[in-house]
């Protein structure tokens, strides 16, 4: 089974925290939050109901409001093994931030 949220980080060149993408529902119909201007909900086009025979590019597509309450209760829950100073960043963009 996969794990119902992922959370790709970028850092820069030193090692501090540029931003993250908080991507949940997984394995059903993905969607993703990236940090920074507020919190849209994107849906994730994995590309796989293209026209051709061949995958195409992943794309994020916006697909309404993001569901802040329930995504970020389910992060709190399932983030005790992530690095505390990225759980640390998104509760602070999540203050900084609020839908």
């Amino acid at each position: 089974m996969l794990p119902a949220l992922a959370v790709p980080v970028w850092y820069d060149d030193h090692d501090a925290i540029l931003g993250f993408e908080l991507c949940y529902d997984k394995g059903q119909n993905e969607r993703a939050m990236k940090a920074g201007g507020g919190f849209p909900a994107q849906r994730i086009d994995d590309g796989e109901r293209g026209v051709c025979d061949h995958k195409e590019m992943t794309l994020l597509v916006p697909d309404g409001v993001f569901p802040a309450e329930k995504i970020f209760r389910l992060f709190k829950d399932d983030s005790r093994n992530i690095d505390q100073r990225i759980t640390d960043f998104i509760f602070r963009m999540r203050e900084e931030y609020p839908p």
